[in-house]
């Protein structure tokens, strides 16, 4: 309904520019919704429909660092699309062209932390993408960029909470390439390098879900590679955590319903390492 709104006002006068960003946003709503339904198809066009305003704006005025910010969003929103279809060629192309912009913006303005963390988050999608390759060395590199501006932003405003997170994702993106990469002593050290932050976030907030599920994610991981490491004892205390937690965040009427599978999966996992 806000969509239609925003279509009736472009075509009553086309030339006002925020009222074309407005329905480029109102197209971004859509695609969300849709991604989130699973509808990918839709939610793609969704975004190229917005993609196509927003490279129109920009080519009217090139110099307008929100025209390009925007741009730089909907590529890798497309991106991440094309990912999940596993059209590693099209989410390549469309995370590369988001990193283009980002890097260009944070060149203009290396002070501007927005810039820099979407730029980080680029690099991250870049990673994101070589690693479903299989390329587990070509996605630490891109990781680690993403890691070196995560680093710097946290050390920047150490009390700014969104950093921290920030950090502690790619911290666990690193631990994903190196144990991609056969590195487990490697995936080790960075994903317990992503749950201390975790843990001091969660001890900051418990109320917030979001920081609560990323500790469980934290725990899964490290369980993960501890059966991969053949230490059953690790694994199971973290499998442990990970549905304590869990059961947690359900009892506080917080666990998203998609995330209800985490009881049956982490049930298997631990019924597969048997009894202590």
């Amino acid at each position: 309904a806000s969509l239609a709104i925003k279509q009736g006002l472009v075509q009553l006068d086309p030339s006002k520019v925020a009222w074309q960003r407005d329905l480029a946003v109102g197209h971004d709503k859509i695609g969300e919704v849709k991604e989130a339904e699973g509808d990918r198809a839709g939610a793609l066009a969704a975004y190229r429909a917005s993609l196509a305003i927003r490279e129109d704006l920009t080519q009217r005025d090139p110099g307008n660092t929100q025209w390009q910010w925007d741009r730089s969003i909907s590529n890798y929103e497309i991106g991440d699309v094309l990912l999940a279809e596993g059209d590693h060629k099209g989410a390549r192309a469309a995370y590369q062209a988001s990193l283009a912009t980002a890097q260009q913006l944070a060149q203009q303005d290396p002070g501007n932390a927005e810039w820099q963390r979407h730029l980080s988050i680029c690099h991250e999608r870049i990673g994101n993408v070589t690693l479903a390759e299989g390329d587990g060395q070509g996605a630490l590199t891109a990781y680690q960029a993403s890691l070196a501006i995560a680093q710097q932003l946290a050390q920047q405003d150490p009390g700014n909470a969104e950093w921290q997170r920030h950090l502690s994702i790619s911290h666990g993106k690193i631990g994903e390439a190196k144990q991609a990469d056969g590195d487990r002593g490697g995936a080790l050290a960075a994903f317990q390098d992503g749950l201390a932050i975790r843990e001091r976030l969660v001890q900051q907030n418990p109320s917030n879900a979001q920081w609560q599920r990323d500790l469980i994610q934290s725990h899964w991981s490290l369980a993960d590679l501890a059966e991969q490491m053949n230490d059953a004892k690790e694994a199971r205390e973290h499998w442990q955590v990970a549905l304590k937690l869990t059961q947690e965040l359900a009892d506080s009427g917080k666990l998203a319903r998609p995330d209800r599978r985490f009881f049956k999966s982490i049930e298997q996992r631990l019924a597969a390492l048997g009894a202590p």
